[in-house]
């Protein structure tokens, strides 16, 4: 996910983890697959619009990270698609899947942090975030069959802000950098043009060469 693209899902899965949190106790198994598969199938299909949208961009990208936005573009249709359609087969999967999907944000953003972004140094206390997604995805994966709605929604909930708050934090930082990097070959640009008088001939008034 790149640029807005990857803000607008941020955004889509800021306000499913803020939902599930406020309405935990109200939301069902069967509302959390709904829901599911609805922010799965709209962050995919925007990252995949997004790969389609910049092939330049995608060229100076290495042939690791176009793969992996591709695959988990395509999965995450797929898996969006068949939570809506499969309803009543994924309800029994809640807890397993969102702890997957826990897990797997936090490999995303430690691939981010780690790789994606060289040789751009993106702050240390970043890796918070990925640590947080991974303890609460492994914690559900635990108490994979333990039926808690009430709970499953809270953790899950909670890993989906942390996630959104991880991509927020990435794109700042990396903005930053671009800035920085784009300032001085702006200011060359703009910077007026001196004339070299050091080999200019100086004449007195009376010289009558003119």
């Amino acid at each position: 996910m790149k640029g807005k693209s990857s803000i607008l899902s941020a955004l889509i899965i800021l306000t499913l983890g803020v939902v599930m949190i406020i309405v935990n106790r109200s939301l069902t198994s069967q509302g959390v697959v709904i829901a599911g598969g609805i922010v799965f199938l709209v962050a995919s299909v925007l990252n995949i619009w997004s790969l389609m949208r910049s092939p330049k961009e995608g060229a100076r990208r290495s042939w690791g990270a176009s793969a992996i936005g591709w695959i988990t573009g395509v999965a995450g249709v797929i898996l969006g698609v068949s939570m809506l359609i499969f309803e009543s087969a994924f309800v029994a999967l809640v807890t397993f899947l969102f702890g997957a999907l826990l897990v797997i944000g936090a490999l995303f953003h430690f691939y981010v942090l780690a790789i994606s972004y060289r040789p751009v140094a993106l702050p240390p206390w970043l890796y918070a975030v990925p640590l947080l997604l991974l303890g609460a995805g492994v914690y559900e994966l635990y108490n994979f069959g333990v039926q808690n709605d009430s709970l499953t929604n809270i953790i899950t909930g909670s890993g989906l802000v942390v996630f959104a708050i991880g991509v927020f934090l990435e794109s700042y930082f990396i903005g930053v950098h671009n800035k920085a990097v784009n300032k001085p070959s702006r200011v060359q640009h703009n910077e007026p043009q001196v004339e070299d008088v050091s080999h200019t001939e100086i004449r007195t008034l009376d010289d009558p060469q003119k």
